[in-house]
């Protein structure tokens, strides 16, 4: 384990690795992801990130800072965009309003936690609002502009991969899109679905996708 040097001039680098995981899930069962399923060892965790605000004429980042156990009050603030950072890897991560803070957060090899947005869909004649995919994702490998130097964040890929680990046998069921010409078609590897997401359904709920078969083979 290694304390990170922080690269705030984002504009001086480029993203050259990284990975993600798509999936569907509900907010019970994404906090308890993130509250039971990060390891130990790199901890302890914060959520950071930024909303829009408009300053004059113009929207900039503000940014936040929440513990794990504050997740319900965030999206209570319809905050769903998070970046999950390791106290014992970033013990200093400071910004001010009007930082570009998500790329900072990026090339800095922290843990975007994406969670599903709300958009519009046209079913027929119809105008639905449905629930889309969420991800995690890290960029683990960065190149920089002028000196070619390249950084890997390997200690937070660990944390990703461990995270991935542990989601990837509770996104059970399928999911079948529906195209505009009323086509359909199953995934059943980009963006699974757990059983909450499918009770959640079957109670009216609408998502992007509906849910498909349960899955015997685990990715």
């Amino acid at each position: 384990m290694t304390t990170q040097q922080q690269i705030y001039d984002g504009k001086d680098w480029t993203r050259a690795g990284g990975k993600e995981l798509q999936f569907y899930a509900t907010d019970s069962e994404v906090e308890q992801w993130i509250l039971n399923f990060l390891p130990e060892e790199f901890g302890p965790y914060r959520l950071v990130g930024s909303t829009l605000v408009k300053r004059e004429r113009i929207y900039v980042q503000d940014p936040f800072d929440f513990a794990l156990t504050d997740f319900n009050k965030a999206r209570g603030e319809e905050i769903s965009d998070f970046w999950i950072l390791a106290r014992s890897l970033t013990p200093e991560f400071n910004f001010k309003i009007g930082d570009p803070i998500g790329l900072t957060c990026s090339i800095n090899g922290l843990i975007l936690l994406q969670l599903g947005s709300v958009i519009q869909v046209q079913r027929g004649s119809a105008i639905e609002w449905r629930k889309d995919s969420s991800r995690i994702a890290i960029t683990d490998k960065i190149i920089n502009n002028n000196s070619d130097q390249i950084v890997y964040h390997s200690d937070y890929l660990t944390i990703y991969k461990h995270l991935a680990k542990r989601i990837k046998p509770l996104l059970k069921y399928s999911t079948i899109l529906t195209f505009k010409d009323g086509s359909e078609e199953e995934d059943e590897t980009l963006a699974l679905m757990t059983e909450g997401v499918v009770a959640e359904c079957q109670a009216g709920v609408k998502y992007l996708a509906r849910p498909g078969r349960l899955l015997t083979k685990r990715r």
